[in-house]
Formats: C-alpha cells, sequence, structure tokens
C-alpha cells in the first residue's frame, strides 16, 4: 500500500523526544528472553564507535545513515543481535582512510516489523534530528515496501540488508532500492537445483495464504514449466494446495495420499509447515517413503519446541520431529568463517566471524544471541553504503551538501548496483539477468549464498547445514540422511558431488497399487470407478464385461448379474431387471429370454415365467399377462372349449371375427381404398383449375379420367377384384363405409358435370357452385378415410402385420397434396375465404407434422423413424417438392387479410398447380417403397461428387456445433460468461436440430443426399433420439444457471455417445464414396475439422474437470486432446501416417506441406492453439481470471476460423491446386531467431558428423548420437513450420521456403548416413549443409539490414558462425 506520509507527518507534533520514538530502551535478545538495556537507546539512538582523533570534528562533515529495523514482531528482536555487525562495520569504516573529510554515523530505529510501525519510524528518522542522508532498512519485506513509500520524498537511497520479497526489484515500484539479501526466489531455484540434481519428477506444491508464498508457489511452477516446454526436464506437478488453516492441511494430506505425492515443495512459514507437518505424522506420511523441500526463510532452527502441541499443530515435539525428519529447507547464507579476505575492509572473514561472535554473546553480561544468518547482510551493507558514497563524493568536487537530492540518490542507486565484492555473505554483486523473467521485468537482485539446511538433529536445533548454493553451483556441507532408523538410507556428497551409485535417493512414485486402483504418473494410486475393476499393481482400470457389474468405486473384481437381471452394457454399475414378459434365469447374463409360447411374466425381474391355463396359449413369445393367453390361432370357442376355425374363418380370441384374405391382399386393398382419399382431391382439383381456366383442356381430359377411374375403384372395393388383389368387403362395417363413400360419390360426379356444363355456357362457375364443390369434396373426402379406417380396422383384427398406421398415413399425404392445391384455388376464388383459409393452414400443418412423422417417427402413435434406405431416398424427393411449394404456400397463409390473400393466392395458384403433379407423383412412389421396400435401389450409383462433399461437410459442421454447444453449456454450468453462453447455445441449439434432420433425410436444394448406404442411415437415425434428448437438456442452460449435477453428467455423456457416433458417419461416409469411386480429399476433410473440433473440445473438457473438482479421467482426456492435436498438427505439415483410430484400416498417408502460405496459416493456429492450451488449464486448475475467460473465447473463434481456411487450402493443395500469397515482414528480432536457429542448426549437424565417429570407436556412444540427431531434427523442423515455442517465425517467402526446403532433404540425408553408420556419407552431407546454411544465414543478415540499416547484422553474422566454428 501507499502510506499517507502527510498524516504521518502530522502524528509527529505528538512526539517529545524523538529519539525515545526511534529506538527502545530495553532489548531481549538473550539466551531467557529477559530483557536487557538496550545498545544505544542511552546514546540518543546512535551507534557508538571510538572517532579517530586524527581527524578534528572541524575538518570532517558527517553523514548520517538511519538504520531502521525490528526490535521486535515477526523476526523478534533482529536488531540486538546485528548491532555488533553494524558497529564492526562503522569502526573499520572510520579507521580507514576511505571517506577522508567526512564521517558515517548510524542512528537505529524500530520497524517493528510491520508496515505502519516502518512508516512511522521512516518519518520520524528522517524528519527529526540531525539529517539523514541514506537509509539502510528494512528485514522485513513489507516493512521495506513501507519504508520505500515514505523515502521518496526525502530523495534518499534506501538498501535493504533482509528483505527478499521479487516485488522490491519491480523497477517502476521500487525505483531507489537496492537489496543486500538475495531475493526468495533463490530460496526456490536453490529447492528446484536440488530436485534436478537428485533426478525428481513427481512433485506436489504445498503453499501458503502470504503474497510471498503464493509467489514462491508461481515462481517454482514457472521454472518447472520452462522446462516443459524448452524440453530439457520433464515435471510432473501431482497438486497444487493452499494452507492456511488446520482444515486445509488435512486436505493438503489428504492429497498427498491420494496422489502418491512423494517428493512435496512447501512454500510456507514454519507456523503453516508445522501443521501440515503433524497431519503428514497422523497419516504416517514421513521420511523415508516421502519428502518435503521447504523454499522459505522462514524456519527457525527451533520451531519444534515452539509450535508443537499448539492448537494447530496438535504433535508433540518428538512427533513432529519425525513428520519433519529429512526436510530439506532454504535460507540465507550464513556468515562465511573463512580465511578469505573481505573485498572492501580487507579482514579475514573467520576474524570478523569471531570478534562479532565474542560481542553479541557479551550483551546482557553474556547472555547474548547471535544470528550468523543475519548479521554479515548488515556488515556487508554498511560496506556497500561506504563504498557508494566514496566514489560518488570523491568525483565532481561534491560534498555532503549534495547528498539527499533527485541527481544524488539517482547516482548513488547506479552506483549501488554496479557494485561488486566479496563479503561476509558471499559475492556481493547486483544484476539484471533473471530467469524465470518476472512481471514486471526485475530491476535486479543480489549474487550471493542461499544455505540449504535439512532437518536430521535434535528437536531443540532441528537443522543441520547441508549444502551452500551459489550461482557457481551447489557445495555441500554434510551427507544427505533419508531416515532416522535405517542407515542405509544416505546419501554421501562431498563439495559440488554425490555418490549416486553407492547412495540412496528416495523414489518419487510408488507403483505398488491395491487391488481396485491402478497407477498414474499425475494421479499415483487411485482408486477404478464404479464400473471398472483392476488386480494388484495394475496401471490401468479395466472394463466391467457384459453382464457383470461393479457399483463402488475401488472394485478388484466385478460381480455376476443376479438371476433375473441382465446388462448388455459395458462399464456397467448396476443391472437392470428383466422387463414384464422377460425372464433370466441364470447369473452374469447380458440380455433377458422372452417367456416361451404359453407362458406369462406380470412383473420385472421373474427367473422364471408362469404357464397359461390349461388349454389356452399365447400367440406370441414375451407375453405380460394372464389374459394374453388365448385360444390357438385358428381356433375359436365353442361350449367353452378352443375348437378348430374351419376354412378362411378368422378367429382371435375364441371368436369368429370375419373371413381371412393373404396379407398382400390386404395392402393392396388398403392401398386402393386410400387412393380414393387423393383422387377425390385431385378431382375437386382439376374442376377448380377448369374454372380458374387453368390448362382448361388438360384439366378436363384429367377429370374425366380420374370420375372415371373413381367409380372403377369403388366398383373393384364392393365386389372384389382378384386380378387385382382387392379383396370385397371382409365385414359388415366396411361394406356400409363403402356403400355411403359411393352414394357420396355419384352425388359429388352430377354437381361436378353441372359445373362443367355451367362453366361451358357461361363461361365461369358461380359463387355457389364453387361453395358447394367445397362442401361436397369434404364430404365425400371423409366418407373415403372412414373406408380407410374400418378396412384397416379389419385387417388388424385379422392378425394380418400390415403396418396400418403408417401405410395410412403415408397414403394420406398424396390426398393432402391435391388438397393444398384445391384449398389455394378456392382462396384464390374467395370461396368461404376465412374458413377456406383456416382450413388451408391446417392442411399446410397436417402435411409438414406427417412428413416428419413418416421420416423422423412419432413415438405416441408408435410410428418408428424411417430406417429403409431406399424410401428415404424417395422422401428425399418428396421433401424437395414439399419445400418448393412451401414458398408459394407460405405467401398465401402470411398474408395481413383476407383480400391480400386472395390476390396473393390468385398470384401463385399457377406455380402450386405445376408443382403438385410432380408432387403428388414423387409421394405415390414413396408410398409404394413404404408398403414395401425391396432395398434394390443403388445411391452409390447416383449420388454426385459435389452430394458427397456435402454429406461430409454437414457431418463435420455437426460435430463442430455439438462441441461448441457442450462448451457453452459447461461454461453456463460453471457460471463463467453466462449471460453470453446462454445467448449462444440458443442459437446453435436449432441450427444443430435442422442440421440433424437434414441429414438424415437429405436436402436436394442444398445437394445433400439421403444417407446413401444402410449403415448410414442407422447411425443417423439413432442420433436422432440422442440429440432430442440432449437439446431438451440444453434448453435448461438457455433458461437459466442453476443447473442440477445430474443433468450436466448426461449432458456430457450424451455429448460423447453423439460424438462417437457421428465420428462413425464420417468414417462411412468416407468408406462409401471411395467404394462409389469419387475422388476427392475426404480424409483431408476430416482430419483438419477434427483438429477444429478441439478448439471447443478442450475448452470443455477443461469446463468439466473444474466442475468436477478435480476429475481425474477429465485430466487424462484433456491431455489426450491436446496430444493429438499437437501430434496431427505435425504430421498434416511435415507429413506421415496419421493416428485417428478410423484410418488405420486404410493405406492413408500425410504428404509433407510444400507451400508456404499453407504452412504460415499452420503455425497462426498453432499460436492460438498454444496460448488456448495454457488457458484451458488454467480453468481446469480453478485460476482462470475473468480476461483470461475472454480472451480463451476469442482465442477459440480465432483458431476454428482459422482451421476452417486451413482445411480449404489443404484440401486444394492435395487437389494439386496452389494459390500464392504476398511475402511477409520481419522484425530484426525474428530474422535474428532465424539467424541463430540457422546457426543451431549448422552446429547440430556438425554434433551429429562428431557423434557418429564417436559412436564408432570402442565404446560408442548410440544413445548420445540419437539424442543428437533429434536436436537435427526438431532444430530443420522449427526453421521449415516455424515454432510457437519457442517462438521461430516461419520463412517471410516463397524463395526463402523452397531454399529451407533444400535444406531439409539435406538434413535428411544427414540423418539416413548417420543412421546407417555411412560415415562418408554423412561428412558429405554435412559439408553439403554446412554450405547451405551459411548461404541462407548470409541471406537472413542481408534481408534484416533492409529491415534496419543500422542494425550490427555484420557482428550478429560471425558471431553466430564463430559459435559453428566452434564446434568443428
Amino acid at each position: 500500500m501507499w502510506f499517507p506520509v502527510a498524516t504521518l507527518l502530522l502524528g509527529l507534533t505528538a512526539l517529545t523526544a524523538a529519539s525515545d520514538a526511534l529506538c527502545p530502551a530495553s532489548c531481549t535478545a538473550t539466551v531467557d528472553g529477559s530483557s536487557w538495556p538496550c545498545r544505544y537507546h542511552s546514546n540518543n539512538c546512535m551507534v557508538n564507535i571510538s572517532f579517530d582523533d586524527t581527524r578534528s570534528s572541524a575538518s570532517v562533515e558527517d553523514i548520517n545513515v538511519a538504520i531502521i529495523n525490528p526490535y521486535e514482531g515477526g523476526l523478534g528482536d533482529l536488531m540486538t543481535m546485528v548491532e555488533p555487525s553494524i558497529r564492526q562495520a562503522l569502526q573499520q569504516i572510520e579507521e580507514s582512510n576511505l571517506l577522508p573529510g567526512y564521517r558515517l554515523n548510524a542512528y537505529v530505529a524500530d520497524s517493528k516489523c510491520t508496515e505502519a510501525d516502518a512508516a512511522q519510524a521512516t518519518v520520524a528518522a528522517l524528519s527529526t534530528g540531525p539529517k539523514k542522508h541514506i537509509l539502510f532498512s528494512d528485514s522485513c519485506s513489507a516493512a521495506c515496501e513501507a519504508v520505500n513509500d515514505v523515502a521518496q520524498y526525502w530523495n534518499v537511497l534506501q538498501v535493504g540488508p533482509g528483505c527478499i520479497s521479487v516485488s522490491l526489484s519491480n523497477a517502476e515500484r521500487y525505483p531507489f532500492f537496492t537489496r543486500m539479501a538475495p531475493s526468495f526466489r533463490f530460496n526456490v531455484l536453490s529447492i528446484y537445483e536440488m530436485l534436478r540434481f537428485l533426478g525428481l519428477h513427481r512433485v506436489g506444491i504445498v503453499y501458503g495464504y502470504r503474497s510471498i508464498n503464493i509467489l514462491a508457489k508461481d515462481l517454482f511452477l514457472a521454472l518447472m514449466q520452462k522446462d516443459v516446454d524448452d524440453g530439457s526436464y520433464s515435471w510432473t506437478p501431482l497438486y497444487t494446495k493452499q494452507v492456511q488453516v488446520l482444515d486445509d492441511a488435512k486436505a493438503a494430506v489428504e492429497l498427498v495420499s491420494d496422489r502418491d505425492a512423494r517428493i512435496n515443495f512447501m512454500a510456507l512459514y514454519e507456523v503453516e509447515g508445522s501443521m501440515l507437518l503433524c497431519q503428514a505424522y497422523q497419516r504416517q506420511i514421513m521420511a523415508p517413503s516421502f519428502l518435503w523441500l521447504a523454499a522459505a526463510g522462514w524456519w527457525n532452527r527451533n520451531y519444534i519446541t515452539l509450535n508443537a502441541g499448539t492448537v494447530s499443530c496438535p504433535c508433540t515435539a518428538q512427533e513432529l520431529h519425525r513428520a519433519s525428519y529429512a526436510m530439506i529447507a532454504s535460507d540465507r547464507g550464513p556468515m562465511l568463517n573463512t580465511e578469505d579476505v573481505h573485498g572492501l575492509s580487507g579482514v579475514k572473514l573467520a576474524d570478523l566471524y569471531r570478534d562479532y561472535t565474542e560481542e553479541c554473546e557479551s550483551f546482557a553480561n553474556g547472555k547474548g544471541v547471535c544470528n550468523h544468518q543475519w548479521a554479515g547482510y548488515f556488515y556487508d551493507g554498511i560496506w556497500l553504503i561506504a563504498s557508494i558514497l566514496h566514489q560518488y563524493l570523491g568525483s565532481g568536487n561534491r560534498s555532503v551538501s549534495d547528498l539527499a537530492t533527485e541527481q544524488s540518490r539517482q547516482a548513488l542507486f547506479d552506483l549501488s548496483i554496479r557494485s561488486d565484492f566479496l563479503g561476509q555473505t558471499g559475492r556481493v554483486r547486483q544484476f539484471n539477468g533473471v530467469d524465470v523473467v518476472t512481471t514486471p521485468p526485475s530491476l535486479g537482485d543480489r549474487d550471493g549464498i542461499v544455505l540449504l539446511r535439512q532437518v536430521t538433529s535434535n528437536p531443540e536445533d532441528a537443522f543441520i547445514q547441508l549444502a551452500f548454493r551459489t550461482s557457481q553451483g551447489l557445495s555441500f556441507k554434510s551427507n544427505i540422511s533419508w531416515s532416522p532408523t535405517d542407515a542405509t538410507k544416505m546419501l554421501f556428497c562431498q563439495g559440488s558431488a554425490c555418490d549416486f551409485e553407492q547412495g540412496w535417493i528416495p523414489a518419487d512414485f510408488y507403483n505398488d497399487c491395491e487391488a481396485g486402483e491402478f497407477w498414474s504418473s499425475d494421479l499415483g494410486c487411485s482408486h477404478c470407478a464404479p464400473g471398472f475393476f483392476s488386480p494388484p499393481q495394475s496401471t490401468e482400470c479395466q472394463e466391467c464385461i457384459e453382464g457383470t457389474y461393479s457399483n463402488a468405486s475401488g472394485a478388484a473384481s466385478c460381480s455376476q448379474c443376479e438371476p433375473g437381471k441382465y446388462s448388455w452394457l459395458r462399464k456397467a454399475t448396476f443391472c437392470f431387471d428383466c422387463w414384464e414378459g422377460n425372464f433370466m434365469n441364470h447369473s452374469g447374463a447380458t440380455d433377458c429370454y422372452k417367456c416361451p409360447l404359453n407362458t406369462f411374466a406380470t412383473a420385472k425381474g421373474h427367473e422364471l415365467c408362469q404357464p397359461c391355463p390349461r388349454g389356452r396359449q399365447t400367440e406370441f413369445e414375451g407375453a405380460s399377462a394372464e389374459e394374453m393367453c388365448k385360444c390357438p390361432n385358428g381356433q375359436r370357442v365353442s361350449d367353452g372349449v378352443c375348437v378348430e376355425c374351419k376354412g378362411s374363418e378368422i378367429c382371435q380370441g375364441g371368436v369368429l371375427l370375419g373371413f381371412r384374405p393373404a396379407r398382400y391382399e390386404w395392402i393392396t386393398s388398403l392401398d386402393a381404398a386410400g387412393s380414393q382419399r387423393a383422387r377425390v382431391q385431385l378431382i375437386s382439383k382439376l374442376f377448380l383449375l377448369i374454372a380458374a381456366n387453368i390448362e382448361p383442356e388438360e384439366s378436363m381430359s384429367k377429370l374425366l379420367l380420374a370420375l372415371d377411374a373413381a367409380s372403377q375403384s369403388l366398383h373393384n372395393a364392393l365386389n372384389g377384384n382378384s386380378s387385382l388383389g382387392v379383396i370385397s368387403p371382409p365385414d359388415a362395417e366396411v361394406q356400409t363405409d363403402l356403400e355411403s363413400y359411393g352414394s357420396h360419390l355419384g352425388a359429388f360426379r352430377t354437381l361436378l358435370l353441372g359445373g362443367l356444363e355451367q362453366i361451358r355456357t357461361e363461361g365461369a362457375a358461380s359463387m355457389d357452385k364453387l361453395q358447394a364443390v367445397k362442401e361436397s369434396t369434404d364430404t365425400i373426402a371423409a366418407a373415403a378415410q372412414k373406408v380407410v379406417d374400418s378396412l384397416t380396422k379389419a385387417a388388424t383384427s385379422s392378425g394380418e402385420e400390415v403396418n396400418g398406421v403408417v401405410q395410412d398415413i403415408a397414403g394420406r399425404q398424396r390426398a393432402l397434396i391435391q388438397k393444398m392445391c384445391k384449398e389455394a384455388l378456392l382462396v384464390s376464388f374467395g370461396v368461404s375465404l376465412t374458413e377456406t383459409w383456416a382450413a388451408f393452414q391446417n392442411t399446410i400443418s397436417v402435411f409438414e407434422h406427417s412428413h416428419e412423422g413418416l421420416i423422423f417417427g412419432i413415438e405416441a402413435v408408435g410410428i418408428p423413424a424411417l430406417t429403409q434406405m431406399c424410401t428415404m431416398q424417395q422422401m428425399r424427393e418428396v421433401s424437395y417438392y414439399f419445400s418448393r411449394m412451401l414458398q408459394f404456400l407460405r405467401l398465401i397463409t402470411n398474408a395481413q387479410s383476407n383480400s391480400e390473400s386472395q390476390q396473393v393466392a390468385q398470384s401463385v395458384v399457377r406455380n402450386i398447380s405445376s408443382l403438385a403433379d410432380p408432387f403428388f407423383d414423387a409421394m405415390v412412389l414413396a408410398v409404394q417403397l413404404y408398403v414395401n421396400d425391396t432395398g434394390e435401389c443403388n445411391p452409390l450409383a447416383t449420388t454426385t461428387r459435389g452430394e458427397w462433399w456435402h454429406l461430409l461437410m454437414g457431418i463435420a459442421d455437426f460435430r463442430i456445433g455439438l462441441l461448441s454447444a457442450v462448451r457453452l453449456y459447461m461454461q453456463v454450468a460453471n457460471r463463467m460468461a453466462g449471460q453470453l453462453s446462454q445467448v449462444e447455445l440458443a442459437s446453435i441449439l436449432p441450427r444443430e436440430t435442422e442440421l440433424g434432420k437434414s441429414l438424415m433425410q437429405g436436402d436436394k436444394s442444398g445437394a445433400l443426399p439421403a444417407p446413401p448406404t444402410p449403415e448410414l442411415l442407422n447411425v443417423f437415425v439413432a442420433t436422432k433420439d440422442q440429440w432430442g434428448s440432449l437439446s431438451t437438456l440444453m434448453v435448461e442452460a438457455v433458461e437459466g444457471e442453476d443447473l442440477p449435477e445430474v443433468n450436466v453428467h448426461r449432458v456430457l455423456l450424451l455429448g460423447d455417445q453423439l460424438l462417437g457416433d457421428f465420428n462413425e458417419a464420417m468414417k462411412l461416409t468416407i468408406e462409401a464414396a471411395e467404394l462409389a469411386g469419387i475422388s476427392f480429399q475426404s480424409r483431408i476433410l476430416d482430419l483438419t475439422h477434427r483438429q477444429q473440433m478441439r478448439f471447443p473440445q478442450i475448452v470443455s473438457q477443461a469446463l468439466t474437470i473444474f466442475f468436477r473438482d478435480p476429475d481425474r479421467s477429465g485430466w487424462v482426456e484433456l491431455n489426450a486432446t491436446i496430444l493429438q492435436f499437437r501430434s496431427l498438427h505435425s504430421k498434416l505439415l511435415l507429413g506421415g501416417f496419421p493416428e485417428e483410430e478410423h484410418l488405420h484400416s486404410s493405406n492413408f498417408t500425410l504428404r509433407k506441406v510444400g507451400d508456404v502460405c499453407i504452412v504460415r496459416q499452420m503455425a497462426r493456429i498453432m499460436v492460438y492453439y498454444d496460448e488456448m492450451e495454457q488457458l484451458v488449464y488454467q480453468v481446469a486448475h480453478a485460476t482462470l481470471e475473468p480476461s483470461g475467460l475472454q480472451r480463451l473465447l476469442e482465442l477459440n473463434v480465432l483458431g476454428m476460423d482459422a482451421m476452417e481456411v486451413c482445411s480449404h487450402e489443404l484440401e486444394e493443395y492435395y487437389d494439386g491446386e496452389h494459390h500464392g500469397c504476398d511475402n511477409q515482414s520481419l522484425a530484426v528480432d525474428e530474422w535474428l531467431v532465424l539467424i541463430e536457429e540457422v546457426a543451431g542448426l549448422t552446429g547440430f549437424g556438425q554434433d551429429v558428423v562428431s557423434e557418429l565417429v564417436l559412436s564408432q570407436q570402442t565404446n560408442p556412444l548410440v544413445s548420445r548420437l540419437d539424442a543428437t540427431i533429434a536436436q537435427l531434427t526438431s532444430s530443420s523442423q522449427r526453421i521449415l513450420v516455424g515454432s510457437a515455442r519457442p517462438l521461430v517465425p516461419v520463412q517471410p517467402t516463397a524463395g526463402l521456403f523452397a531454399r529451407v526446403l533444400d535444406v531439409e532433404s539435406v538434413v535428411l540425408a544427414l540423418e539416413e548416413a548417420a543412421g546407417a553408420k555411412d560415415l562418408s556419407q554423412a561428412l558429405a552431407q554435412g559439408e553439403v549443409l554446412y554450405t547451405q546454411t551459411q548461404d541462407l544465414l548470409q541471406t537472413y543478415v542481408k534481408e534484416a539490414l533492409k529491415t534496419d540499416p543500422s542494425w550490427p547484422g555484420k557482428r550478429v553474422q560471425v558471431a553466430a558462425w564463430q559459435a559453428v566454428l566452434a564446434k568443428n
């Protein structure tokens, strides 16, 4: 925070004695904690030294340093412990000639290790007493920041003796701060380097709630990620857990156990750390099996006795000591005790150590406490201040009056960061190169020593000095002990090396999992989910097979389904009860048996079926009630018993119903009856066409033929016609209905003939005549429908399976086609306009819903979805004509008034009439196929290349839309971008529904074929209901954000099933197109669209993990998708055999792309995906900021759009089409990257030849040769196609790209020669590579100079090539 300095200044008016407020009177740095008079309180807080008598006060100017550090607070009485070092340094400076004419004085003040007290002490020190010229403060990072905020008003430099926060390196925030203690970055770095030194990879991460804990965790993760990104070291972060309270510690230990986290990085203060270790002890998570490494300087040597037995740490000192044993902790380096000489004072470090120890222990009559961890930084800091003052005052004729100005503050700061000398705390050097780079960039850090300590000593003084870490590496002071009880668990170390062959190192994993568990690198031993099982020591869980189940996690085996139950699923978590009418009499069933004939089962879960009463039997297997036990077919009840029916008698349930025609006769008779409905509407339509003077002669001819056909059809129905297969009325009801229809037909004929005569004589039909025709048509149509209904009923009663409902609806559609045209004509005449217009709308609606029902099924009336391929092909034609006619019909129904609808009808009725005949003919053929589809059509021979392409694109678009919908749903479920997600989801759902329908039935106007194979049709039919269920659930997300968890899981399951089905549909379509001999890049289209799918897919997978918190299987799926994208991206560019399962059965291989335009587009895609990948990991870890979510959604759109463009480009490329693109301009920095990469490639080529020579000696280093070849390959690929990480640009011109292709061919030849151990060929190719890359590098330099003529291109070229020459 920025402290209100003016407020602090006003507060100082209440202080009567400034010195009383600055340093305390009593100090407690004693072995028993007793109070003792402080050293300098009585001297107005000024540090006492002996002045040089040879220098008179008159000739000496005072330079005053305010030393503000804690006498109490978080670090205790630190100042009392370090005061001897301060006085020691001041005395030596006084006795030296470093500051001739000046005397360096120090005034101490208490910061209490808090922000507020430090700020107040700073204001007091700078505004009271002698003028202060430099601040030497603080040792607590928060206090340091507060002091800096205040110091800006006095223009003084701040030197911090002990603050270690990285934030203080922020040049914008703290522009005049020089640190003496290395930042805690080096604490983290030392633990990171120790882990790498020990070869450990799987690490758990636990951190505290303080900002410095969080920064330590972030830095450690950044270091790990950098290694993974550049391929230098593999890490597996097992978990990241924050600990603040006891429940957090318990949860963290639970994670350690669950993830089998043997190695754990800890960024905690000792209070939270002790709390965590105590919980670990209670779970017996201890060394040597488990190791803790604390990256912090916040652990006192007696932390065990301080924290044991507290509320947060309910362990004894012995228990906490056992839990802590072998823990390695990093801390600031101690005061050195060597024979080396201090770089500024010239005193041996051992002498300084001795003198300091004697003086600090003498405090309080020999009870003083020393702090060798901190004191050296105060000594070095005082000397650094004196050194920079010497340099500043000794140049430019400056004096004390020049100090405490903006100019002096800047000059002193610049001098401080250039200081470099050997101090009591190692090398004192400020530097600006920090890796990993901070945000904002670090101004600087201190080079020095970090002490690695290990808990192996007694609880009162737990740590020993294990090793020093400097910029030169690790220097061990002790061996590493891993166990308090097993002396063999030891690693012997000396200097910079350890004996790894003879020593013991803890393993970072343990895969001896129990039955019901499986081991994975990121999770350790985990329970198998319900539906899975595993034997001991498994690395994966196995699915429960059909007929078995496991209903709890951690199953060692699966249980068989009990009798009366079954399961056809793999991974089942329960078994289903057998349905009524079914049974199962043994265990492990995958299906149930239908009850045999003459038995029944009335409830679910039967093991056996009950027999029918004596003398009765069922007509089918699977009877579910006793009432289904009837007299056998062919029998009827006579005198209470079943007797045989005679001849053609129709018997059912013991009743004689009538006489039995053959099945084909029923079908033919029903079709003939249904045709009468259509013929009635046709006759009426033809009359109205004549009345409207539309093709009157042709319409008259058709009308007379239709009337004769209606009369003949009626005669056949009443009397039967064996030659046509039409039966006579099978019962009295049909007979009565036919006679009624005949009566109406005769009256209708008379009415029409009279109307025709009126038209002939009067030139037009009267309105009354038209009204009568309308009413008569409605009457006779109802009579025709009644015939169909009664005949269908008779057929059903006879026991024939004639599919009456479907046949009836399909046949009725013929009539509705004619009726729509007829009613459009009636509207155009204005006949009963309101009534006719309403009927017209209803007719359209009935046809439309019936049409969809015939194709997609109507569950309510038992109509299944259409699964006959040839019928579906014909229904595509029907749909085509309906869509064409519908556009004219809608013009009429959309009119705003009756008069307008009549006018519109008059303008479009000819169009409707011209479409009615082909529309009707198409429906007639469809009805015939509904009655009897023999499957003899051959769509493979008729589907065009364009239609195949549209089919593939439709499937691909559905997959992408599906994954986008799941992504949006999961965003709503996780309350991320909720309202926007709901709007987008609401727009996607209807599009997907319509696309799914089009794929199932085809769309002739859109060149989309109906499914050309039965297998493909079956897939689309199966997906219809799945999508219906999924879209219903997704509508909940559109309407609100409170989504039941069970629905979320159901959406994810249905989404996975649908994606699998549409992937199968894509495979079937590709195979069918190839079988049909259609040539286009279907497999490229599929692969590129799969890449496009993976953009929304990884978002939804990350959101799934976030929702399930955490979903272990979700991590596997997310990582697999990311790996699939990167693998296929590489192979799309470089060629190779794709890993997608559906391509394994083919010989399809990808070609290397030789078009720089496509390579450039693919590089852009990878940049999007790479950034997106980092963001989805933040989503999964629940660390994504709102701005990151917005960027993630932007990248999803950018990536999908870019991939869609690239899909078309690759399709054209594989077809031999090449499109050019503009050259790109590169910045100098980008040219420099290419220069360095080419130089590196050359070096790798030289390395390959060198390693090949070595491999042919006595002890070949095969692994090094292979690794070097791999480096050569990677570098060559980066130059060829670019890279997102590390960022390498694509070649900016086609010419340079062609040259790089030539270079790559040489690289491949070199790799081939090296693989074959052909040294002479390798040498030859190496020379060629050397020449080509040298030319390429020169070209890069020239191009860079064109961009910036002032750029030192020649020096860069020489430097780059010197690195190559150094390998020769």
